[in-house]
């Protein structure tokens, strides 16, 4: 069975995603900066929800212009900014 890695670690999520820490800081610096102070992931996609940068989001919303919230996972969220496409774990700060 898979198990969530620490952030430091430099191996895979368990999505296979990059984690926003493993991104660049140029990107990170681009984009707006991530809280997420909810998380809520159901079987059923139209029932998962995510408070990030205290807003309630469902998949497919946006979180900023450039910023989409694609998936959310038992773990954490995945978002796409400018086409580039983490996994923001729900105990990153």
């Amino acid at each position: 069975q898979a198990q969530v890695l620490d952030q430091a670690s430099p191996e895979p999520t368990v999505t296979g995603m990059p984690r926003y820490f493993d991104l660049s800081k140029a990107l990170r610096d681009r984009m707006p900066r991530l809280t997420m102070s909810m998380h809520l992931y159901n079987n059923d996609p139209a029932r998962r929800l995510g408070r990030i940068n205290d807003r309630l989001l469902h998949e497919g919303d946006w979180v900023s212009r450039d910023l989409e919230l694609l998936e959310i996972t038992p773990t954490g969220v995945i978002l796409s900014f400018l086409g580039k496409s983490f996994e923001f774990i729900r105990s990153q700060r």
